[in-house]
């Protein structure tokens, strides 16, 4: 059987083993945006055991049942995924993805990726940025969206509740420990000076009107 090819636009490396009949891994390469990434095919010799005896036989395991194995694996092995939202993976007819072939690719990852970024906007919300994973911050990437979770912040561990929090916090958000002493005085310090301002009166002080002159009757001749 001739080679087959999987194509991809999927800007992440895949890789998947199958030891029974090939000693090194399928790897997939990542796309960039804008670009294709192919993954040749060939039949596999898988060594088979003869019944009653000590025996194995050689057997061919075709290309054609290996990319579809390869395919299923990649496209539906995941959350969010179904047959019209998943990674931009398929098998092509040829040994070049055609312009038809490439918008079928488009298809189905742009739900997927989105798909991806409402679940993130979702952590961020619940103050679970720590878990957004990093799937999700390439689809947004690929997408061209800018969010507030996008680029992961530094990590440390709360002395308090022991837990993993952003670095250069002043309040560990999950037990409300102080953790950064002089941010946090520094912070309160700015607070209090905007409170003070919003405190001061800003309505001039009523001065009383100046008196008038008395008024002088005048007098006339009779």
């Amino acid at each position: 059987m001739p080679n087959l090819t999987i194509a991809s636009i999927f800007p992440m490396e895949l890789t998947e083993e199958r030891p029974k009949y090939r000693g090194l891994p399928y790897i997939l390469a990542a796309a960039p945006k804008g670009s294709v990434s192919y993954l040749i095919v060939t039949d596999e010799t898988q060594e088979v055991h003869v019944p009653l005896t000590e025996k194995t036989m050689p057997r061919t395991v075709p290309a054609r049942d290996i990319v579809n194995d390869l395919v299923r694996c990649w496209t539906t092995n995941g959350r969010f995924m179904n047959p019209d939202c998943h990674p931009g993976i398929v098998i092509i007819a040829g040994d070049v993805a055609t312009p038809e072939e490439i918008l079928e690719m488009e298809r189905v990852q742009v739900p997927y990726f989105r798909a991806e970024v409402d679940w993130a906007d979702g952590m961020h919300r619940d103050k679970k940025t720590q878990g957004i994973n990093p799937g999700a911050r390439v689809a947004c990437q690929w997408l061209g969206l800018e969010k507030e979770w996008l680029h992961p912040t530094a990590v440390t561990t709360c002395p308090y509740c022991g837990k993993p929090i952003p670095q250069n916090v002043p309040v560990c958000h999950l037990c409300g420990n102080i953790v950064n002493p002089k941010q946090y005085a520094e912070l309160k310090r700015q607070a209090d000076e905007v409170m003070a301002a919003v405190m001061e009166p800003t309505v001039a002080p009523l001065v009383p009107p100046p008196l008038e002159p008395p008024r002088t009757k005048a007098m006339g001749l009779r």
